[in-house]
């Protein structure tokens, strides 16, 4: 789907490489998250029984443990590389972070816990582009500066960990009372996995950029006009993508009602949870 719709808008030649790796996903890497999500996934029965057999004071004594190696000492020393957030043992510790959450932080929805979520987000962000700034700035200088400053916007860094819960527990406040939002809302977020995987796919990636929306003729033009040109792409890209999912998931019902696929797919299913009871 995605090599027809890149015909389609961009009029290029997809090599049979680029196809090869649209085909094999995981196996040549194209999508971090994915290849470690679904690691997470196959481990995750084992790390549940670590979270149900812990008290809540050793839960939270074991994730600053996890948050101080590798959100504070990682950026000054190095000493425990987890490749900026993108290694299997930060997404085990984003696991045992959500989890914590979900136990033991109760939802809230007063108006002074949303302003205590949303300024410690906005606070952190600005300490953390403040930081990032004065980094590029220096490193000009001092090459040394230049580890720092890619750290520094690393997914395991402190300021981003702490921004990060910050915005989700802020969202996680809100109760969506208004019916038309909510269908919104409804019809949106399954398409949320689907518009990271079209819009980074290895094809489309460049193409959109580069090609389509020409990125860098916009970089000199002004703060103002490079940020309005960043939201009107942002936007665009989110609804085409988002529409292009929705079509996929209209194709995969009328699919799945095929009686062989339908029982496939069932088989499927029940060899997989039993294999989860088993564990």
């Amino acid at each position: 789907l995605i090599i027809i719709i890149i015909n389609l808008l961009t009029f290029h030649d997809v090599s049979k490489l680029e196809i090869i790796h649209s085909i094999f996903p995981i196996s040549f890497k194209q999508y971090w998250f994915i290849t470690m999500y679904l690691l997470m996934y196959i481990i995750s029965p084992f790390l549940n029984i670590l979270i149900n057999n812990i008290t809540k004071k050793q839960h939270f004594s074991l994730i600053m443990i996890l948050i101080i190696t590798f959100g504070i000492i990682n950026f000054i020393t190095l000493s425990f590389d987890v490749s900026l957030g993108y290694s299997i043992m930060w997404f085990v510790s984003l696991y045992l972070i959500a989890a914590f959450i979900k136990k033991y932080v109760k939802e809230r929805n007063s108006f002074k816990y949303k302003l205590f979520c949303f300024l410690t987000y906005l606070f952190t962000s600005i300490i953390l582009t403040i930081i990032h700034f004065t980094l590029s700035h220096f490193a000009i200088n001092y090459p040394i500066l230049e580890g720092f400053k890619e750290r520094l916007l690393g997914y395991n860094n402190i300021f981003v960990i702490i921004s990060s819960i910050s915005l989700f527990l802020l969202f996680r406040s809100f109760n969506i009372k208004n019916k038309t939002l909510a269908k919104i809302v409804e019809l949106l977020v399954p398409t949320l996995f689907g518009i990271y995987l079209i819009h980074d796919n290895e094809i489309l990636r460049i193409r959109i950029y580069n090609g389509i929306l020409n990125s860098e003729k916009y970089t000199y033009n002004g703060i103002i006009y490079f940020i309005a040109i960043l939201f009107v792409s942002v936007i665009s890209i989110f609804i085409i993508c988002s529409l292009i999912d929705m079509l996929r998931i209209l194709l995969f019902k009328l699919i799945s009602k095929i009686k062989p696929i339908n029982k496939f797919n069932k088989k499927k299913k029940n060899l997989f949870d039993n294999f989860l009871e088993k564990i």
